[in-house]
């Protein structure tokens, strides 16, 4: 939908067009011509390069941008997911300028290593006209995803933007103390986490409007007291051992709770079960398969399969590209919220669970998990898996904080009875918090 005042750029080879009209290049024009003389542009670090770099046409080369273009203020929004490196492309329209320094120290010792005789230094003289640099992140988070994990040394350099000024530069961090995503009760279990001092929630004093009730089509009890709208968190632990990557039950179960969702939020348009699935429900597993067999379950009771009842309005093609937008990893959860968020580890076997130790007990991939939800939270895991004691200390230590989750925090239990994958009944612990 085209918002007021938004203009959409886009670059194509050797051209540039602003609202579908072509911005000629000629007589030494430029995109800043073609716009007002203050403006803001959203883009990531591969747009930047794009727009900064020549383009090359069978004769010539010439820039989409003036030589001395600069912005004001440059904002960088998820920088703890940002590799260093793609900081680079917005260099490129930093307002250009000398910086001259000097040795506070009378005799400088030039013998010193570059980054201790940096130490010494101050800074002289500036350009008058400076671009201001924002970096927003949050190091108790994950990291880029990066196919070969950095060296320990030079982590601080390799690794995200946020973590290179904030280690690296040692630059002063300002921690926001307002959580304006979650409610009460959520943000109550993050304090826990020991990660944000003082952290508060501004649904405390301005909080969501209760979900609706659940419909009584939804005749599964233990789905109607996960969904009832007055209970927010929620773990389900079954006793089942041995699996590896995916878990049939857990794959049924997060299904039956967001096929019951889909109903409790009353979706009858296809307009309507497009926003449900990009804003109001979330599933995140840790491995794709377990991903992969969620959508199929979620597909066999919406999308009309062994004769059941189509619930979709969408068509097989539109459904799958929205529940591929829905079900996903934490690392693509990561800067996204959804109403309802349902997590399902998917491994019970020990020596599994050994062998990934330190990415499925990840403090910061559990803190992405629940810190997703703006309402309400789920997580579905076998007692192995909250029971493993890892073999690390470290990981010992956050493994007990996903414990805590499941076995304190959620203070209330209950037995319930479910349906499994072959349709034989099965009891689950069910554990939760009362609001």
């Amino acid at each position: 939908m085209p918002v007021p005042g938004a203009h959409g750029l886009t670059i194509n080879g050797v051209t540039m067009t602003l609202d579908g009209v072509k911005v000629e290049r000629t007589g030494g024009r430029r995109m800043e011509d073609a716009l007002p003389p203050s403006f803001v542009m959203f883009a990531n670090a591969h747009s930047l390069f794009k727009l900064t770099g020549p383009s090359a046409a069978a004769k010539f080369t010439y820039d989409f941008l003036k030589n001395d273009t600069g912005f004001d203020l440059i904002i960088v929004d998820e920088a703890s997911q940002l590799p260093t490196d793609h900081f680079l492309a917005a260099a490129e329209v930093l307002w250009p300028g000398e910086v001259t320094l000097r040795y506070t120290d009378a005799t400088p010792d030039y013998e010193r290593p570059v980054p201790r005789l940096l130490e010494s230094m101050a800074i002289a003289s500036m350009p008058a006209r400076r671009t201001r640099v924002v970096v927003v992140g949050d190091q108790h988070q994950l990291p880029p995803v990066q196919q070969v994990k950095p060296p320990r040394k030079l982590r601080k350099v390799l690794g995200s933007l946020f973590h290179y000024f904030l280690e690296g530069h040692r630059m002063p961090a300002h921690q926001l103390q307002v959580n304006y995503r979650s409610t009460d009760m959520i943000v109550d279990y993050t304090r826990t986490l020991g990660i944000y001092a003082d952290l508060r929630a501004f649904r405390k004093e301005r909080p969501y409007a209760l979900l609706p009730e659940v419909p009584l089509e939804v005749t599964s009890p233990w789905v109607r007291a996960v969904l009832d709208p007055s209970r927010e968190v929620h773990t389900l632990v079954h006793r089942r051992e041995g699996e590896r990557a995916t878990s049939p039950l857990e794959a049924t179960l997060a299904a039956e709770v967001v096929a019951g969702f889909f109903a409790q939020m009353g979706v009858k348009s296809a307009a309507e079960e497009r926003a449900f699935w990009a804003e109001h429900v979330g599933v995140v597993a840790p491995h794709n398969a377990q991903g992969r067999q969620i959508i199929r379950e979620i597909k066999a009771r919406l999308g009309g399969g062994e004769g059941a009842a189509r619930r979709s309005s969408l068509d097989d093609a539109e459904l799958d590209r929205c529940l591929r937008q829905t079900v996903y990893s934490v690392e693509k959860f990561q800067g996204s919220d959804r109403t309802f968020i349902v997590a399902s580890m998917g491994i019970s076997a020990r020596d599994q669970l050994m062998a990934e130790e330190e990415f499925i007990y990840g403090l910061s991939r559990f803190n992405v998990l629940t810190s997703r939800a703006k309402q309400k939270m789920l997580l579905l895991c076998s007692r192995t898996f909250l029971d493993y004691i890892p073999g690390d200390r470290d990981i010992m230590a956050c493994a007990s904080r996903i414990r805590s989750y499941a076995m304190d925090f959620c203070d209330r239990e209950s037995a319930v009875e479910v349906l499994a994958e072959t349709g034989a009944a099965e009891t689950l612990n069910w554990r939760y918090r009362e609001g």
